[in-house]
């Protein structure tokens, strides 16, 4: 009798060992499958961009698109394009939402911004609030 009791909590735990591997097995397939369709969005998102640069009939309408989509691929709060003429001066702004000083204003000698634009080089803030007023 006690063999028999031995022999069948020996099954119950050969069971629940193959059903614990069918769940993890499942949640890997599941992480699998949601970070492939992830990337997908994302690659999409890239196609949507070639494709406006393609067929764009403005620079403006290009850019926008660029900027939108390229803040989703980056999950980014904020991104913005700007180009420059040779003499330095900005000759398009897009931004993915309008913030309270526009990107011009904050190019300006003096503010942070100009720095990174200028030298190419980050700057860190410890407090962004503070900087921003």
């Amino acid at each position: 009798m006690l063999s028999k009791t031995k022999e069948l909590q020996n099954r119950v735990t050969e069971k629940e060992c193959v059903n614990n591997f069918n769940v993890n097995l499942a949640n890997e397939r599941i992480a699998l499958v949601d970070k492939l369709n992830k990337r997908l969005g994302q690659l999409n998102r890239l196609h949507r961009v070639a494709a406006t640069i393609n067929a764009a009939t403005s620079l403006k309408e290009c850019l926008a698109t660029v900027v939108d989509q390229l803040s989703q691929v980056v999950a980014s709060d904020y991104t913005s394009v700007m180009l420059f003429a040779d003499d330095g001066t900005p000759t398009a702004v897009v931004e993915n939402r309008e913030m309270m000083v526009p990107l011009v204003e904050r190019c300006k000698e003096g503010n942070p911004v100009h720095t990174i634009v200028t030298t190419g080089k980050p700057i860190y803030f410890a407090n962004l609030a503070n900087v921003l007023g």
